[in-house]
């Protein structure tokens, strides 16, 4: 749940009662979240399951276009997990856990890209068949997917680190912000004109990955959107209250 969103337990002369916190925003942004994460997270989890029973169709969607590379789509399960996580006292430390997990993966995938070496992080724990969707190698993480998921990490890890600060939440949500509009780009452009740089040597997004990346990139700046409302609303409430004092 979005810090701020809910019900709070008040005393009264006759008992509990719950009262709405009247600094929280309309409960409907917590579902909203809580359903990007959802979506982005099963997308990633269809991906695996097809890649493990051998159903190309659950990672690509369509015959010729590029699937969900594995790593990719454990890259988006843990974030989805860990962003929830993230959202509870005691699930702080699990959703650093993951969100580094994701973050080594993915930022190893953007130094093979950059320097002049092979880690062969695609195959760390995941065994694939070589194969080609016209040039592009399948099962192999795409430079924008890879920036795209360092970038959902950092977000994350602003979000679950303790003691976070309004600066980081803001942060966290230009980057959430940047990832969704890098997915929605992805989208738009297989529902155009089909997959993007299919016959160019470098990796397109897959478009199962691109959905998802919109859905987790929209949650993380919901995320931040929701909690700056809720400062501000509190802000001004402790400033009416001091006013009322004197």
């Amino acid at each position: 749940m979005v810090p701020g969103i809910g019900k709070v337990r008040s005393t009264d002369g006759e008992g509990l009662s719950e009262t709405v916190d009247p600094a929280a925003p309309p409960a409907r942004y917590s579902r909203v979240y809580g359903g990007a994460l959802l979506a982005a997270g099963g997308l990633a989890a269809i991906a695996l399951l097809g890649w493990v029973a051998g159903l190309p169709r659950l990672a690509d969607f369509r015959a010729g276009w590029v699937p969900m590379a594995p790593n990719t789509a454990l890259c988006l399960l843990l974030l989805a997990v860990a962003a929830a996580l993230a959202e509870r006292p005691w699930g702080q430390r699990p959703a650093i856990a993951a969100a580094l997990a994701a973050a080594l993966l993915s930022v190893t995938r953007v130094v093979e890209y950059l320097a002049p070496v092979e880690l062969d992080v695609d195959r760390w724990f995941f065994r694939f068949a070589a194969g080609n969707v016209g040039l592009a190698p399948v099962g192999r993480m795409a430079l924008f997917t890879a920036l795209a998921l360092a970038a959902s990490s950092a977000a994350v890890l602003l979000f679950a680190w303790p003691g976070r600060r309004r600066w980081s939440e803001a942060m966290a949500g230009v980057l959430g912000a940047a990832v969704a509009l890098e997915g929605l780009a992805f989208t738009i452009g297989y529902l155009h004109n089909g997959p993007l740089d299919r016959d160019a040597q470098g990796i397109p997004m897959a478009l199962p990955t691109a959905m998802a990346l919109t859905a987790l990139g929209g949650a993380l700046a919901l995320r931040s959107a929701v909690a700056g409302v809720e400062n501000q609303r509190r802000l001004e409430l402790a400033t009416r209250r001091s006013e009322d004092l004197f």
